[in-house]
């Protein structure tokens, strides 16, 4: 059944939510299209600086993302509990960063004094203020800025008018952290899946590809230290690799981090920290791969036992995501909540729910 996204996504509550959109038009107009032969891999990146101007302005983290040729995929968490704690004047700096003013300019009054005055009009708007406020945890606004500016600089790209998103954006609910865990996996194994790459490692656009690079750089740097320490004084071309390493440490930063201990209340990933989940992803990209269901290694048996999930539908819950689950993933008790004003009691997932994530 179709639920209404008010009903399923409350900005003002802590949610985990799985994000998809998908491009109109010809199918791949993110990639390489078929029909003209033009690459626009170069727009990938306009979405993931997009994201990450996004994230600093919104009270919105972002845990996980894929960028597929024609898709995309973003797992985040919307922080109303921080959202509260700005002050007006957070708010509409951030507000304004987002959505800058079409102010008119003349030499007598410069434009930063009538940006500034335009902020204070804001300000004296208690209405507004409150509207603004909570936008800033809305995943709905969150999409509509993410979408929109994409959309209007692939269309003066292509010196065109039109759609480039499919229709609006689908939303799934996350209940539980170990349907958080599933959904980034699903995520992440993105371009497995779709044949593009054979590693977590070589999944360039996805969160998993910038996470394990700032984690190789990070032990490159600690290695040319090493290596200083013999021989006195670095080469060349060891100072460009140290200077490349401590760039792309800093890439990551804008994605949730793991922690590393158990049971934070706060914390995006409960139960698994960063390098058992690339682990666990290294893992099941290989049983995808060879599609085959192999017996689980001992050192991921623990993961499975804290996640409480049944370790032989792992991987098919993986393959078959998008057939098994539709608007809501996770416990199931906590599905029913939301849909008990509902007048049709039924959704797609429900079995998929209730044998996955069975307590």
């Amino acid at each position: 059944m179709t639920i209404a996204r008010k009903n399923l996504v409350d900005p003002t509550k802590l949610e985990h939510i799985h994000l998809i959109s998908r491009c109109a038009r010809r199918s791949f107009i993110m990639g390489t299209d078929s029909y003209s032969g033009k690459n626009f891999d170069h727009r990938k990146e306009w979405i993931q600086d997009r994201l990450k101007h996004l994230v600093n302005n919104y009270s919105i983290e972002v845990g996980s993302y894929a960028i597929m040729d024609n898709h995309i995929h973003i797992l985040v968490r919307n922080r109303s509990d921080l959202n509260l704690k700005l002050s007006d004047r957070d708010v509409v700096d951030r507000w304004v960063n987002l959505y800058t003013p079409r102010l008119s300019t003349s030499k007598k009054v410069p434009y930063e004094i009538k940006l500034e005055n335009h902020k204070l009009i804001i300000l004296k708007n208690s209405e507004r203020m409150a509207e603004l406020r909570l936008r800033l945890s809305s995943v709905s606004w969150f999409m509509k800025t993410l979408k929109e500016f994409i959309a209007r600089k692939a269309n003066k790209e292509d010196e065109c008018k039109g759609t480039f998103w499919e229709a609006r954006f689908k939303s799934q609910l996350l209940t539980s952290h170990e349907a958080v865990i599933l959904c980034q996996t699903y995520i992440d194994l993105n371009p497995i899946r779709a044949g593009i790459a054979t590693t977590p490692e070589g999944s360039k656009n996805t969160s998993a590809y910038e996470r394990i690079r700032v984690m190789q750089s990070k032990e490159n740097i600690k290695l040319s230290r090493s290596i200083k320490n013999e021989q006195g004084e670095f080469t060349q071309k060891q100072k460009g690799k140290i200077h490349e390493s401590f760039i792309i440490r800093n890439n990551d930063k804008w994605l949730a981090p793991f922690y590393k201990g158990y049971g934070h209340t706060k914390c995006f990933y409960q139960f698994v920290t960063q390098k058992e989940y690339l682990e666990l992803l290294d893992w099941s990209g290989r049983e995808i791969k060879e599609k085959k269901s192999g017996a689980i290694p001992s050192h991921l048996k623990p993961i499975f036992d804290r996640l409480e999930i049944d370790r032989g539908l792992w991987i098919d819950a993986l393959k078959n995501y998008k057939n098994w689950f539709q608007h809501i993933v996770g416990d199931i008790e906590k599905a029913w909540k939301f849909i008990s004003g509902i007048t049709n009691h039924h959704f797609k997932g429900g079995k998929e729910n209730r044998q996955l994530f069975h307590k």
